[in-house]
């Protein structure tokens, strides 16, 4: 029964889903997909956004910092949600906000932008991360807590009681977790999301002339990530790409260009990808968020 109920919980796209190592695996999803992680066979991560709806959102408090995740998940419970902080596999902390309905991603992204904007905290790790998805991209992943629960109990990846501003607590077993009533009101997420004012979102179109003199003008900059471009020998592109929007960014150059500059990249790995702009889109709006 509880592959069942943890199948629920963390409900999302049925048609593939996140590895460990990263990357999405395109296989359907399936209660042996789940059983699958929480024997430790094969660790998942799950994309959240299903026809622009979701049934959980997630706040990744990376910085090794426990007061702003304590911060985060009282301010969370202050505006009437449950929230649940799963110490993460590095340094910190997932918290997660469930509802036992389907609400609009936009709704679960602003609804978490208002807690961070409560503690002046920016809200470059709030998921999902795309209020709008076109039906062949899927957005970021969140790998799952209790990663090979049915096997070992962990200090990691797990649920967090009895958490204060003193510390997080002691970690709660699977099936504990599995027996406690996880679930925000469904309309309390909606009420606190129509709080949040959205800038208006940048277009994705490229006009390809400035896109070719927005490069050649990247080209010339001198930060890290030039040697590794302009000798075409980039290990990890996908940090590069992230410290190239970055870098730009800081330069003042707007969202628009730095997209276009991604985008238009001669070693963009995800040219190939079907939701591949969607990747560039995101990495775009995390710098700018």
């Amino acid at each position: 029964m509880s592959v069942e109920q943890f199948a629920n919980l963390f409900i999302g796209r049925a048609d593939a889903y996140g590895t460990d190592t990263g990357g999405a695996c395109w296989q359907p999803v399936t209660l042996a997909t789940y059983e699958r992680h929480l024997d430790g066979t094969e660790p998942i991560g799950i994309y959240p956004v299903v026809n622009n709806m979701v049934r959980w959102g997630c706040c990744d408090i990376d910085t090794g910092d426990w007061s702003e995740a304590f911060m985060l998940a009282t301010a969370l419970q202050g505006m009437g949600l449950v929230p649940w902080i799963e110490r993460s596999r590095s340094k910190g902390w997932h918290i997660w906000v469930f509802v036992d309905q389907w609400v609009s991603a936009a709704d679960m992204r602003r609804c978490l932008k208002v807690a961070y904007k409560a503690i002046d905290l920016p809200a470059k790790e709030a998921n999902p991360k795309s209020e709008v998805l076109r039906p062949n991209q899927l957005g970021n992943y969140v790998r799952l807590p209790y990663k090979a629960a049915n096997v070992f109990e962990s200090e990691r990846q797990t649920m967090m009681c009895l958490w204060d501003k003193h510390g997080d607590g002691k970690p709660l077993p699977f099936y504990e977790f599995m027996e406690r009533q996880p679930y925000s009101m469904p309309k309390t997420v909606t009420y606190w999301a129509s709080k949040w004012y959205e800038p208006p979102r940048k277009s994705s179109y490229i006009d390809t002339d400035r896109a070719i003199d927005r490069l050649d003008l990247a080209a010339k900059l001198p930060y890290r990530w030039q040697d590794t471009w302009l000798h075409g020998n980039v290990r990890d592109r996908s940090a590069t790409f992230v410290a190239m929007a970055y870098d730009l960014a800081k330069c003042g150059w707007r969202a628009q260009d730095v997209y276009d500059v991604l985008w238009s990249c001669p070693w963009n790995k995800y040219h190939d990808r079907r939701d591949g702009d969607g990747y560039v889109k995101d990495i775009v709006d995390r710098v700018f968020s």
